[in-house]
């Protein structure tokens, strides 16, 4: 198991990095060595989506889940979950997920100390832009502006707060 963390740590190394099929090999090493962890999958899930492969995508999400219920319970989980219904256009069904997401302990500016782990700054962010940029596709407008200017103020004094500048610039 040490041996298969390891890899699935340098498949996400690759993936940030823009390697995805490099990504994504290393995923399936990671799962040959051990299939019964859902972080593999949820990774998975997540390179399916990048390559636009809906089907292949939702299919390692539900493998996620069945490997660990619990994994429901983290934002990667949720963004995944939104993305996947932004690319079949169920921008209702993006939303619900976000904003289970956004409800999730340490996600909201004020609620990381209530959180048993600490949830990354870099989903956090995400959580609110993908959440904005749903919000602008379906056409609420507002609500999306409103979103990120919470954003804005939230994470502004943060390193990665000229990435929801942009972000909310983008709008």
């Amino acid at each position: 198991p040490a041996y298969a963390d390891a890899v699935l740590g340098l498949a996400r190394l690759r993936f940030v990095d823009g390697a995805v099929d490099n990504a994504a090999g290393l995923v399936q090493q990671a799962l040959s060595l051990d299939d019964s962890a859902a972080e593999p999958f949820l990774l998975q899930a997540h390179i399916h989506v990048k390559n636009g492969k809906v089907q292949a995508a939702s299919q390692a999400l539900e493998r996620a889940l069945a490997c660990d219920f619990h994994i429901r319970d983290t934002p990667q989980y949720h963004l995944v979950e939104a993305a996947i219904c932004v690319l079949t256009d169920d921008y209702a069904g993006a939303l619900e997920s976000l904003d289970a997401a956004m409800k999730l302990p340490g996600v909201r500016v004020g609620s990381e100390a209530s959180a048993k782990t600490p949830v990354a700054l870099q989903d956090r962010i995400a959580i609110y832009v993908e959440a904005a940029l749903v919000r602008a596709k379906s056409g609420a407008v507002h609500e999306a502006t409103k979103m990120m200017q919470d954003a804005v103020h939230a994470f502004g004094g943060t390193l990665l707060g000229n990435v929801v500048a942009i972000a909310g610039a983008s709008l």
